[in-house]
């Protein structure tokens, strides 16, 4: 018998030869030789896997945009020959690591290749990246064998939407005395405070009418305070409460499963002083009454006072 060796099997074949020899009658030398083919089933295999982990850089608990998704690649033979050259091919990230020269049967190789990808906006929002790579070779008998793999990573995603409303007073007839026909404006700055686009975003304000929007998409981190603004007449109301209170809410709707999440949304109130000059004037008047109509001032003529009295 004969054991194999990997040698052997990566060739596929086993050539031996054999002689006997021997002695004749007369003496003389018999020989002879005798050669057999053994031919060996060669089974080129490879088996690649690999790991996505996302790396939280900032330690925020989410992702954001530019942290990277690291990803780490197991190669393992698991054919009976040897296969050489074998390289892994991953155009989607950034990969480290050169062929391996030689991956026996059995052997894994889990530290050649690395490779690493920065996240973009787009799959913060789809909440997860997934990526596929392929492993490639040769066979002995200069076959390709190659193998494919996918890995994903769940991406955190927080929605999240701010609101501060603001209030000027505007002297619309330029008295400098708050007074009808006066108005207040109202801008909204709207922020989106998550790690996810939001969308739809409109504000609504009970107290006054809104122009603007509604806001098509807000980038995380990105505040709007040009789209949506209000302008809001005085009353006698206002003016003599000295003030005017109000409140308006924003509503966005970020990215979800199959299409669009549960709206979020935020609210802000505001108070406007608006300055009170009480003032009030009195005129006086009299007349003087002839009572008993003789022409002359006597006891018992009088004198009817009015008087005018005005909110100034």
């Amino acid at each position: 018998s004969y054991p194999l060796t990997q040698a052997d099997i990566d060739a596929g074949v086993v050539d031996n030869t054999a002689g006997v020899s021997g002695t004749a009658p007369d003496n003389g030398p018999v020989t002879d030789t005798a050669s057999a083919t053994a031919q060996l089933a060669r089974v080129p295999a490879l088996r690649l896997t690999k790991t996505a982990i996302h790396q939280d850089t900032n330690g925020n608990g989410a992702a954001d945009v530019g942290e990277p998704v690291t990803f780490t690649f197991s190669v393992t033979n698991t054919g009976n020959v040897t296969v050489t050259n074998v390289e892994i091919e991953d155009p989607g990230v950034t990969l480290s690591g050169s062929p391996i020269a030689s991956l026996a049967p059995g052997a894994t190789d889990s530290s050649t290749y690395t490779a690493s990808y920065p996240l973009t906006q787009d799959d913060i929002d789809a909440g997860s990246m997934s990526n596929t790579a392929r492993v490639k070779g040769s066979a002995p008998d200069s076959s390709e064998v190659s193998d494919s793999a996918s890995a994903s990573v769940s991406l955190a995603g927080t929605a999240g939407i701010g609101l501060v409303k603001s209030g000027t007073y505007q002297d619309t007839n330029g008295n400098g005395v708050v007074d009808l026909g006066d108005a207040i404006a109202y801008g909204f700055s709207v922020e989106n405070q998550g790690n996810v686009t939001l969308t739809d975003i409109e504000v609504t304000d009970p107290g006054v009418s809104v122009s603007g929007g509604p806001l098509a998409s807000l980038a995380p981190g990105v505040t709007d305070s040009t789209t949506f603004s209000a302008l809001y007449m005085l009353t006698q109301a206002d003016i003599d409460a000295g003030k005017v209170d109000n409140s308006a809410e924003v509503e966005g709707v970020p990215p979800g499963n199959g299409g669009t999440g549960t709206p979020v949304s935020a609210s802000s109130d505001v108070s406007v002083p608006l300055e009170r000059k009480p003032a009030i004037s009195l005129t006086k008047t009299g007349a003087y009454v002839d009572a008993n109509g003789n022409g002359v001032a006597d006891a018992g003529d009088t004198i009817s006072y009015s008087f005018v009295v005005t909110n100034t």
